[in-house]
This record gives structure tokens, C-alpha cells and sequence, in this order.
């Protein structure tokens, strides 16, 4: 990081890179039991919503959520089935509970061909 990176970021968040003191830690205990929303404790904070989290995860008050849900087999079969029979993408995303980026890679990953042969 440089400098100037270092200082755009003290001027956004005026504690940043500062140790947390105990009322801070207080205030985000206080706040996430309020359930005030991540910006607001960010700004009444000073402290970037990453930090927030951060300390809140350490504090074991946050546990962030799964980045993915795991496939499976049942997922599978219903992914090909409905792509076979020519499901749109949209379609399929929403039965499964996906997004049509995971779909088009769940179908990439098992070798479905995406495009169909002109002839």
C-alpha cells in the first residue's frame, strides 16, 4: 500500500489500522445486539465495514455465510434433465436456487456441451 493509498484510507475511516480499544469493542457489541446495520456501524465505528466484520467474527458474534452451496447428486440429475429438455438457464437457476453463473459452471464442470451442433 502505498502513502497515499494509506492516507485516503485514514481520511475515510479515521481509525484505520488502529488498535481496537475496549469501547469500541463495547459499541460493536452494543450495535450488533441493536442490530444496526453493517454501514452504520462502519461510520459511528470510523472503522471500514471489512474491519467491522472482522472483529466481530473474532468476537464470535458474526459467522459469515457459506460462499457456496455444496452440489448435490439430486442437483445434478435435476441440472441435466432440465437442461436437456431445454430449460432456459434463468429457468433452472431459479428451480435449484442458484444463480445462472453457478449453473453455467456446474454444467461446464460435469462436460455438458453448452452449444448445440448446427446441422
Amino acid at each position: 500500500m502505498t502513502p497515499e493509498q494509506f492516507a485516503a484510507l485514514r481520511q475515510k475511516y479515521p481509525k484505520f489500522n488502529e488498535p481496537w480499544s475496549g469501547e469500541d469493542i463495547e459499541l460493536l457489541t452494543q450495535y450488533t445486539q441493536e442490530g444496526m446495520s453493517l454501514d452504520e456501524m462502519s461510520n459511528r465505528l470510523q472503522r471500514s465495514k471489512k474491519a467491522v466484520r472482522m472483529r466481530q467474527q473474532a468476537m464470535g458474534i458474526y459467522t459469515p455465510k457459506p460462499v457456496a452451496r455444496l452440489w448435490s447428486a439430486e442437483d445434478d440429475q435435476t441440472l441435466k434433465s432440465m437442461y436437456t429438455d431445454g430449460v432456459s438457464f434463468e429457468e433452472i437457476a431459479e428451480n435449484l436456487g442458484r444463480t445462472v453463473n453457478s449453473i453455467v459452471a456446474r454444467l461446464v464442470r460435469l462436460r455438458m456441451p453448452l452449444f448445440k451442433a448446427e446441422g
